[in-house]
């Protein structure tokens, strides 16, 4: 993709995907990182065809889910382990392991 093409792109779907990202993060600062991250991994992975939206809209989707895993793990990793991040969800009120959607998802 030419630099004039995601420019161009850039400037007619960042405020959408924003709006998007603010939904799933709640907050403005981490939507505008979870956009900004998105655009670059969107540039990489572009195929002609297709809604230009709904490709951006995954793109954003998957960025955001897999920050969501590495949050997880970081969790996971300072509870002690595995066993220590689920006991610890318990009792937070939330099973993410257990097929419920995580909050914002």
């Amino acid at each position: 993709m030419e630099h004039s093409e995601f420019s161009a792109l850039y400037r007619r779907w960042y405020r959408p995907m924003l709006l998007y990202a603010r939904s799933l993060t709640g907050d403005l600062a981490a939507a505008e990182d979870l956009v900004q991250n998105a655009f670059a991994k969107a540039l990489l992975s572009y195929r002609a065809g297709g809604s230009v939206r709904a490709w951006l809209a995954t793109v954003l989707r998957n960025e955001f889910l897999s920050q969501k895993r590495r949050e997880k793990n970081v969790c996971c990793a300072i509870a002690g382990g595995r066993s220590g991040c689920r006991a610890r969800q318990r009792s937070a009120g939330r099973t993410f392991g257990s097929g419920a959607a995580a909050p914002g998802v």
